[in-house]
């Protein structure tokens, strides 16, 4: 058997969607309008004594909460774009290089082999609430990665499951090669932004 390391490189995001009620909508929304940087509070809540403690919502027990780890969090989802992302499979030789087998753009890739992607209906957001915050975090560098055996790379083995979020985007949600599921444990990323928003349905 061979070792084989796929990963989807390039850019991405993790996003999270938070379930707002009408006041706390309300307050952020106006927030939002006046230009008050909603991401600078997500990540350090607690450098914002000004918002009062019914909207402060990730400040609990007097600790704070990561934004993406909040009760209000209805979907989290983390993804490459799948619109330019680039798929890359190599074959981990016995010296710990790697010797290249695919390289190319995700979505030529799936143009050439239509089978491979398919929607994820196992995931449905039927209770998307009224009023929602949605978050990203932008991400650049591997999104996803991980190593599989096999005794030769077949691309007719792959399958790609890819989800609609709440805002109607799509995000990779599963990779399987061969009926075995690969887990994200080769990402490596760096930050390269953030932003949020806040809309009714």
């Amino acid at each position: 058997m061979k070792k084989y390391l796929l990963s989807l490189n390039g850019h991405g995001m993790e996003s999270a969607f938070f379930r707002l009620n009408e006041d706390s909508f309300s307050f952020w929304f106006q927030k939002e309008k006046e230009d008050f940087d909603i991401p600078s509070y997500l990540c350090n809540p607690e450098d914002f004594e000004d918002v009062p403690d019914e909207f402060n919502f990730l400040i609990e027990d007097g600790e704070s909460i990561e934004w993406y780890d909040h009760e209000s969090v209805f979907c989290h989802l983390y993804s490459p774009d799948l619109d330019s992302c680039s798929i890359l499979v190599e074959e981990v030789q016995e010296d710990g290089s790697n010797k290249e087998i695919l390289s190319e753009q995700f979505s030529q890739f799936i143009d050439e082999n239509e089978d491979i992607v398919d929607y994820d209906s196992a995931v449905e957001y039927e209770d998307v609430p009224e009023q929602v915050m949605e978050c990203h975090s932008y991400e650049k560098g591997t999104i996803f990665g991980d190593t599989f055996e096999a005794d030769d790379f077949d691309p007719k083995l792959l399958k790609i499951f890819v989800v609609e979020a709440p805002n109607g985007v799509h995000y990779l949600k599963r990779v399987f090669y061969n009926g075995e599921e690969l887990f994200n444990t080769e990402c490596s990323t760096r930050g390269k932004g953030m932003t949020a928003t806040v809309w009714e349905k």
